[in-house]
C-alpha cells in the first residue's frame, strides 16, 4: 500500500537531496533519505518542503518511489519590489511535474503493483495504461514525428519507412533490463511507450546476412556490399583468428598504407515506434528449482516453483521500421538493406526467447 508523505529538504550531498519524512522513523545509522537531485532542479532547494510517495517493500521497510514539489516551494523572484505570497500549507497543488505519474516508464521501473497475486495485469492499472496511458492518437503523432525527423534529416527521397511488422505472437524486448520485478521490458525514457532501438534492429539485420546471405562472419565481412551497409573495421577477430575487411584487402593490394580499411555503414538504421495501437501481455518464466541455482541444493519434487512474471508486447502493435541513406548513390544499397531487414524480422526474429516463438514479425 502506497502512502504520501511530506518532507523536508536537510542538505544537498552530492548529486542526492537528504531528506527528512514526516513520520518515518530510521535508525541511527541510517541518518536521512537520499534521493537523485536531477529530477526537480530548479524547482526546489535546501529547506524546501515536498511530498513523496512510500512504499514498502519485501522486507516491510519504506521506500520511496516518487518525488512531488509543492507549488510554494517555488522562489520567483518578486517583481515591483513586491512581497511574494506562499500559499497556504493546506492549499498546495502539484506542479507539472506530478504529472510523470502518467509516464509508463515510471510506472513500471519505479512500482511494483501492475501484476495481482495469479500474476496477471491489474485490471485497474491495465486498463488506465490501455486506455490513456497509451493514448492512440499521441502514439501515432510520436510515430509521424520522429519519421518526420528522418525525412528532414536525410531527405524524403532517401528514407524508406513503408516497412510495417507486428509480432506473430508476443515480442520479449529489455528482458534482462534492471527493474523491480527482475525483469525489463525496453520502453523510451522519456515518451514512455515500447519501442524497438535502432542498435537492436541493426544487430539482429546484420547477424541474419552474414549467416544466411554469406557463408559466415568472416566471409561477409570481406565483401563490398557488407561492408558498405554495415560498415566495418581493417581487421576483425572472429573467434581465435583476425580476418581483414574488403577495403583492407583492397588497400594491401593497392599498397595504400595511408589506408586503414575502416569504413562507417552508409545505411542509416533508426529507432521503431508503434504506429498507433498498443497490447501489453504478461507472461511467467517458472523456475522449477530455484534452490538448486541459487544455493546449489539439489533438485528435488518438493522444491516449490518460483513463477517470475514479466511484460511482452503483443501481436496487436505493429511497428514502423525506418531506414535511410545520406546519398542519392546509396539508394540501390538502402533497397537491399530494406529487403534484408524484412526478411530477417520475419525469419530470424527479434528479441529474447525467439527459440519458443517470440520475437518473429509478420
Amino acid at each position: 500500500m502506497n502512502e504520501r508523505k511530506k518532507a523536508k529538504v536537510v542538505r544537498e550531498d552530492g548529486n542526492k537531496w537528504i531528506l527528512a519524512i514526516e513520520g518515518v522513523h530510521r535508525p541511527p545509522w541510517l541518518y536521512k533519505d537520499k534521493v537523485e537531485r536531477s529530477p526537480m532542479r530548479g524547482q526546489i532547494s535546501v529547506g524546501s518542503e515536498i511530498l513523496v510517495e512510500l512504499f514498502k517493500n519485501d522486507k516491510n521497510q519504506w521506500r520511496i518511489s516518487k518525488l512531488f514539489p509543492l507549488m510554494r516551494n517555488a522562489h520567483p523572484k518578486p517583481r515591483n519590489n513586491s512581497s511574494y505570497q506562499y500559499q497556504k500549507k493546506s492549499d498546495f497543488k502539484f506542479s507539472k511535474y506530478a504529472q510523470s505519474d502518467e509516464n509508463f516508464y515510471l510506472k513500471i521501473f519505479k512500482q511494483k503493483r501492475l501484476f495481482d497475486d495469479n500474476y496477471k495485469f491489474d485490471d485497474k492499472y491495465n486498463l488506465e495504461f490501455q486506455q490513456s496511458r497509451f493514448d492512440k492518437v499521441l502514439v501515432e503523432q510520436i510515430n509521424n514525428n520522429h519519421i518526420r525527423q528522418a525525412t528532414t534529416l536525410l531527405g524524403a527521397n532517401r528514407v524508406h519507412s513503408d516497412l510495417v511488422l507486428s509480432p506473430e505472437w508476443r515480442l520479449s524486448l529489455g528482458l534482462g533490463g534492471t527493474s523491480v520485478y527482475e525483469t525489463g521490458l525496453t520502453l523510451h525514457h522519456i515518451y514512455g511507450i515500447p519501442f524497438i532501438p535502432a542498435s537492436a534492429i541493426k544487430g539482429i539485420v546484420r547477424s541474419y546476412v552474414a549467416t544466411e546471405v554469406y557463408e559466415n562472419e568472416a566471409t561477409a565481412l570481406q565483401d563490398k556490399v557488407f561492408c558498405d551497409v554495415f560498415g566495418c573495421n581493417g581487421e576483425e577477430k572472429i573467434g581465435n583468428k583476425k580476418y581483414k575487411s574488403f577495403y583492407k584487402l583492397q588497400a594491401e593490394k593497392e599498397k595504400n598504407e595511408e589506408d586503414l580499411g575502416t569504413r562507417q555503414g552508409k545505411v542509416i538504421f533508426f529507432d521503431a515506434f508503434p504506429q498507433s495501437t498498443i497490447k501489453l501481455e504478461a507472461d511467467i518464466m517458472n523456475v522449477h528449482y530455484s534452490d538448486w541455482y541459487g544455493k546449489g541444493t539439489p533438485p528435488a519434487d518438493w522444491q516449490s516453483p518460483v513463477p517470475i512474471p514479466f511484460l511482452t508486447i503483443g501481436k496487436d502493435t505493429a511497428f514502423q521500421f525506418v531506414i535511410g541513406v545520406k546519398s542519392d548513390e546509396q539508394f540501390t544499397t538502402l533497397n537491399k538493406t530494406k529487403t534484408w531487414l524484412n526478411n530477417a524480422l520475419r525469419e530470424k526474429g527479434l528479441g529474447a526467447k525467439t527459440a519458443i516463438g517470440y520475437g518473429y514479425m509478420q
